[in-house]
């Protein structure tokens, strides 16, 4: 179960976190995608993009803006340009 709370979208499975992406507010409308983080026996599996696909939707539905300094959320948004309308 993927959930977003307190600037933080995790993906929950069986009580445990298995992966994260931190982003806290730097103003009213723009947050800052500081982390992705992936158990590493689930690394290779597309949770990460999976999880920035989620990332991507709700930024998208509350009218939020992106930096990054997250490597990875740099990857995925160069990887995926059609998205870059956040940034």
């Amino acid at each position: 179960m993927i959930l977003i709370e307190n600037q933080l979208l995790y993906l929950l499975e069986d009580n445990k976190m298995v992966a994260y992406i931190s982003f806290p507010k730097v103003d009213a409308n723009k947050v800052n995608i500081t982390h992705t983080y992936t158990h590493p026996s689930r690394r290779g599996e597309g949770i990460a993009k999976e999880m920035m696909d989620v990332l991507y939707d709700h930024l998208k539905e509350n009218n939020l803006k992106a930096t990054l300094s997250c490597s990875y959320a740099v990857f995925y948004f160069n990887r995926h340009q059609e998205k870059r309308d956040v940034l």
